[in-house]
């Protein structure tokens, strides 16, 4: 607790307005105790399963100041492609940050840990689609279809069925 005060930090793993991104910010509780006005430094960083440093950012609040409830942080502060962030920073789906918080300049004089644990909702999706002309596939020949999910994000999917079919045995429909 820094200044008598509460934080947060506030992860966006899917970013705040670019989805490519993680943005990460740091808040200061709302009604909390301590000063009005508080004029910090901090480092925003993630990093490996060793605790290297994969990305690290330092915002130096030269003439900004904390009041209650304000944040400060990066929208785009960690490129989001999946290739980017295997084997890297998700090791065992575990994404390590790091704050670290100081009041002026020189050397942090107190060091405190603090972990916290949350899960990420991955979003699953489940539909029913009309195939038509079923009736008439032919078998072994693949057919694709599209189609938009009514989510707020609107998805676009497409997805292939086809009739397998092996003299002998009973046919198969594939999806």
């Amino acid at each position: 607790m820094m200044q008598q005060t509460s934080w947060n930090l506030h992860l966006y793993p899917r970013g705040n307005g670019d989805p490519d991104f993680i943005s990460l910010f740091l808040k200061r509780c709302d009604n909390c105790n301590g000063p009005e006005t508080i004029a910090l430094n901090f480092e925003l960083s993630i990093l490996d399963a060793n605790g290297r440093y994969l990305e690290s950012d330092k915002i130096e609040l030269n003439d900004l100041e904390f009041q209650n409830s304000a944040s400060y942080g990066l929208s785009d502060f960690f490129g989001r492609p999946e290739n980017n962030l295997v084997g890297r920073a998700f090791t065992s789906d575990i994404l390590r940050v790091r704050c670290t918080m100081w009041i002026g300049e020189g050397e942090i004089d107190k060091e405190a840990l603090s972990y916290a644990k949350t899960r990420i909702r991955i979003e699953k999706i489940s539909f029913i689609n009309t195939i038509e002309s079923f009736a008439t596939l032919i078998p072994n020949i693949k057919k694709t279809f599209d189609m938009t999910s009514v989510s707020k994000h609107a998805l676009n999917l497409s997805g292939n069925v086809y009739i397998r079919s092996e003299p002998g045995s009973e046919d198969e429909v594939m999806v």
